[in-house]
């Protein structure tokens, strides 16, 4: 690919994903009872309003969370200076023009060729939940960002990374962690290249393994940068001295029991359904108070303990939940876990011309 048709690919890039976000805003701001439609799960704001408690100093009613603890760092400096949600929407959506940017640079390292370098982030950017969730307040801008941005620099630093660029790339995976726990595997492949670059600058043994050590250790240092204060911020309230959310039990629970949907509350048969003074985090919590099981801590090993005798006792159903799981991930059948995007688009006409399958875009990432 020549210098100038690389200028040309990112150009195009660009202006097609700035152009279908700029369609999205004038039709987000027009359409009536948007709220409505970008705003039907407690989920979504659940996050602004802890954002909003921690500046005020008020005190959380514990830290658990649906997901995402880091998140509520992420958001905060937009409320901080009382500007709230708006800013925090156009920077995702600026997030969702650099992923597609940081994608199409990925193609070119790995040499593609020119329609696939420009075709691919352009699929990215056609899928409808990509451009649909920018507007709301949930993380998978930034998630998709970090993990596309760590993959670029992986690529490449692959022989040259140094202890900042461990660094680096260490926080990115912590935010990525933060965003989503299983995204901390990006610190393996990283660590796996850290400690290629370091075994192939000449040296004793020694000292071969002395360099593997201190850029392991700066991946580590950097992936706690982000993580350890949202381990001291919850244990301070009471949900252990520990990174993530304490809703792995309560996420497991509401995907493995005979009466619940696999996406979400409610799950009548074990007392898990919201009403109008509780979402369904509280009720677990009371639910697993009444058991025995008191603070967020026993509350997430009570519910864990329940899916996992579920999993053990339900093996057929169990494998025909993953296998729905995957066919939904891989494109075989739509879902949409917090909306469906099908019902949107009769509201919002953009996503009825973003038609792109789920399967496509997986095809061409592989």
């Amino acid at each position: 690919m020549t210098e100038r048709s690389e200028g040309k690919g990112r150009a195009a890039v660009i202006l097609i994903a700035t152009l279908l976000r700029s369609a999205h805003w004038l039709l987000f701001l027009i359409t009536p009872s948007t709220r409505i439609h970008y705003w039907p799960v407690l989920g979504a704001q659940r996050f602004e309003t802890s954002a909003r408690e921690m500046l005020q100093g008020i005190e959380q009613v514990g830290p658990l969370v649906y997901a995402s603890p880091v998140y509520r760092y992420l958001v905060l400096p937009f409320y901080l200076p009382g500007l709230g949600r708006t800013p925090l929407l156009l920077a995702q959506s600026i997030l969702g023009i650099l992923t597609a940017l940081v994608i199409y640079e990925i193609c070119r390292k790995l040499g593609s060729k020119t329609w696939l370098a420009v075709g691919l982030p352009l699929a990215w950017t056609l899928y409808a939940p990509v451009l649909f969730f920018e507007l709301t307040v949930l993380p998978i801008s930034w998630a998709a960002l970090t993990l596309s941005l760590t993959t670029l620099l992986l690529l490449k630093w692959e022989r040259d990374l140094g202890l900042f660029r461990c660094l680096l790339i260490g926080i990115l995976a912590g935010i990525a962690a933060g965003v989503r726990p299983t995204l901390g595997i990006l610190a393996l492949p990283a660590a796996v290249a850290a400690s290629r670059a370091a075994i192939r600058v000449r040296g004793s043994a020694g000292e071969r393994v002395r360099r593997v050590i201190a850029r392991v250790g700066m991946l580590g240092l950097g992936m706690a940068l982000p993580l350890l204060p949202v381990a001291i911020y919850q244990c301070q309230h009471g949900a252990g001295f520990y990174p993530f959310p304490r809703a792995t039990g309560l996420t497991l629970i509401l995907g493995h029991n005979d009466d619940a949907t696999g996406f979400g509350p409610p799950a009548p048969s074990v007392g898990l359904v919201e009403n109008d003074r509780e979402d369904v985090r509280a009720v677990s919590l009371r639910v697993a108070a009444e058991n025995g099981a008191v603070g967020a801590v026993e509350a997430d090993r009570y519910w864990t303990r329940l899916a996992l005798e579920w999993m053990g006792s339900h093996p057929e159903e169990e494998l025909d939940l993953l296998l729905r799981k995957a066919g939904g991930f891989f494109g075989h059948r739509p879902f949409d876990v917090y909306y469906d995007i099908a019902r949107v688009a009769r509201f919002n006409p953009l996503f009825r011309a973003i038609r792109l399958p789920r399967l496509v875009l997986m095809i061409l990432f592989c």
